[in-house]
């Protein structure tokens, strides 16, 4: 399956697996990831790397986050929206849909839209965008 158009219905699913799935049905989808690994040592739930994306569980191995680290590779569509290429843009995009919006020097996050962009260059340019299920970063 070709893992380069990303469509991101809001808080509920990714590519139609929806936030919540097993880690199984994840797999089903997308295929067996490129590797798995923990983040930090001590982490107790793999996570899956898909190349230009990684898949997060919570500790029932439940998919709750898709992060696109590799933006300038898949295309993104959120809510039907594809989504523009420059971070300035896409901020713009989300300031417009969540009010909560909240940008630092390295990016923005919205809690209500559970949507988290880094930023580290001054190029306009993404560096990963994570798509969370709802509550993520209030969880998190």
């Amino acid at each position: 399956m070709e893992n380069n158009v990303i469509k991101i219905d809001p808080l509920v699913s990714v590519n139609g697996v929806p936030f919540g799935a097993r880690r199984a049905e994840v797999w089903e989808h997308f295929g067996t990831p490129d590797c798995s690994f923990k983040k930090l040592v001590d982490d107790a739930i793999e996570t899956d790397d898909y190349g230009a994306f990684h898949i997060y569980y919570d500790d029932g191995y439940r998919f709750e986050a898709m992060e696109i680290i590799a933006y300038d590779e898949v295309e993104v569509f959120y809510g039907g929206d594809r989504l523009p290429e420059s971070y300035s843009e896409v901020l713009d995009y989300f300031i417009d849909k969540y009010p909560d919006t909240d940008e630092d020097d390295e990016g923005f996050i919205t809690e209500e839209g559970s949507v988290g962009v880094y930023m580290d260059n001054d190029e306009d340019e993404i560096d990963t965008i994570l798509f969370g299920r709802k509550d993520y970063y209030l969880d998190n």
